[in-house]
This record gives structure tokens, C-alpha cells and sequence, in this order.
């Protein structure tokens, strides 16, 4: 999938509470109405996100990062995806 913007949400704010962003892909770990890609952004050492490389203008994260017990693989990935320079 190509990204041109990224909306990463926690459980916590997640689409369950109506965080969806139109004209943006949505992820989250629910399969909610609204999300694009189901995914489990813990679980980023083994499995990459669905997006191509350099495939994302722009990253809106919303209290995510806290929640993760280990951020560093999720910070990879989205540099992976980022297409550079980045602007968050």
C-alpha cells in the first residue's frame, strides 16, 4: 500500500473513540469501522507494516508512543515509511 499520511492510534485513543482521520490510513489494532490497517504496532520486529518504503508525507501519532513497551522497532518502521525529509 502506498501512504501519502499515516494515522497511528493507541488502544487508548483508538477508533473506538472516534479517532478517525479522513483521507488519511488509519491504523489500529481493532478491526473498528473507519480503520484501514489492523495491525499490532507492539509486534513491529516481526512484522513490518503493510506501507512501502518512503511511502508517507506526514505521521499523525496521538498519545502512542507512551504505550509502547518498546518503541524502538515502531520508530524504525516509520522511518522506514517516511519519505525524507519528514515533517511530523
Amino acid at each position: 500500500m502506498t501512504a501519502s499520511r499515516s494515522n497511528t492510534w493507541c488502544v487508548s485513543t483508538s477508533a473506538a473513540d472516534g479517532n478517525i482521520l479522513p483521507g488519511w490510513i488509519n491504523i489500529d489494532r481493532t478491526p473498528l469501522p473507519g480503520v484501514d490497517i489492523v495491525t499490532d504496532l507492539e509486534d513491529c520486529t516481526r512484522q513490518r507494516l503493510p506501507l512501502e518504503d518512503g511511502s508517507a508525507d506526514e505521521f499523525f501519532l496521538s498519545h502512542l508512543i507512551e504505550h509502547i513497551r518498546q518503541p524502538l522497532p515502531l520508530m524504525e518502521e516509520l522511518h522506514r515509511i517516511a519519505k525524507h525529509p519528514m515533517r511530523s
